[in-house]
């Protein structure tokens, strides 16, 4: 297998949300439970790989190295193309799928299906700012050795800067950038051969500035010290990592304190005012009022016999949440209102 491929099947992997360790705890506390209020059937071999900011669309892969994106309220594709990846822009004009040679971006048009341009030597994973006008990717140097976080232009490819990142990884394995695209984070992997291995640090960096905020290593221990998830809060004051250790953590990103910390948890996503936390279990999703460290919403499906949340994500107006599942469908719920408590002090 090649470094690419395994980066591929490695971002896989960070889609189910799945950090290596033991599985999450069930809790003990009972909960409201919320059952899904659409149920999509996807076609026979697709897997979801992401949601658009709205909800409103769906990027698939199949068995065949195909992409199709889905207009969920129609369930028609609006377009398909080769490819081992998807990632949507902002507004929702456009998409940009990395082909299977994994060295190529394509971007093409929501309205219209069609391919606009390519973008070459690229590498997922992929991130485009709030202003659509650049791309943020994973970019191996001509000479194989190495990698590092380019941004360039998102029409013509044309590289703008590189962020330095104080590590030496093979590969980018994931980005996260805050909603009004100031602060990007990313974490990075060694290979030795085709293993994961060693210990890179997790970086935060205010885009305008080019500062380095922070360089941490979250989930070092005797054995190993490999990240497998991280995100940023949407106000990008927060860091939320999970890793080889099998514990989910939150830290502050000025101080870098650690300010919430669970052990044998699956990766938590931040809803849209950064009060909760989603994690998925077989055959649920759990919110958590993670300030207070307290369940407050089960959602479940309990017509499905078996399934497991792959992708899981949050519209941006933060009243629905989709999940794609192992078992081949898309669930949506139209989440109620959930007021987490005040921390006490």
């Amino acid at each position: 297998m090649t470094k690419s491929a395994l980066l591929l099947a490695s971002l896989v992997l960070l889609s189910l949300a799945a950090p290596s360790g033991a599985a999450e705890a069930p809790p003990n506390e009972k909960t409201p439970t919320a059952l899904p209020n659409k149920k999509i059937k996807l076609k026979d071999g697709r897997t979801v790989i992401g949601f658009s900011p709205s909800g409103r669309l769906a990027a698939v892969v199949d068995k065949d190295q195909h992409v199709a994106i889905i207009e969920l309220a129609g369930e028609r594709d609006i377009l398909t193309t080769t490819g081992r990846g998807a990632q949507f822009a902002p507004d929702e004009q456009k998409a940009f799928v990395l082909e299977t040679d994994f060295s190529t971006v394509k971007a093409f048009s929501i309205a219209s299906g069609k391919q606009e341009s390519n973008i070459a030597n690229q590498r997922f994973p992929i991130l485009i700012p709030p202003d659509g006008k650049t791309l943020i990717s994973d970019y191996e140097p001509f000479d194989g050795h190495g990698s590092e976080i380019d941004i360039c232009d998102a029409a013509t490819g044309k590289k703008l800067f590189i962020l330095p990142y104080s590590g030496h990884g093979d590969a980018v394995m994931a980005l996260s950038l805050s909603d009004d695209g100031t602060r990007l984070a990313a974490s990075m992997q060694i290979f030795v051969g085709t293993v994961a291995f060693g210990i890179e640090p997790v970086n935060v960096w205010d885009l305008p500035s080019k500062k380095l905020l922070l360089s941490i290593q979250p989930h070092v221990t005797e054995s190993c010290g490999h990240v497998d998830a991280i995100s940023l809060s949407h106000d990008g004051k927060l860091l939320a990592t999970s890793g080889c250790d099998g514990a989910f953590r939150i830290w502050d990103v000025e101080s870098g304190k650690k300010v919430f910390e669970r052990e044998q948890a699956t990766f938590g996503l931040f809803s849209y005012d950064d009060t909760l936390l989603a994690f998925s279990r077989p055959k649920e999703i759990r919110l958590l009022d993670w300030r207070q460290d307290k369940y407050v919403l089960t959602l479940d499906d309990n017509a499905a016999e078996t399934w497991t949340p792959s992708v899981v994500a949050y519209s941006k107006d933060g009243k629905t949440l989709l999940a794609g599942g192992t078992d081949g469908f898309i669930r949506i719920w139209t989440l109620p209102v959930v007021q987490p408590q005040t921390p006490k002090k």
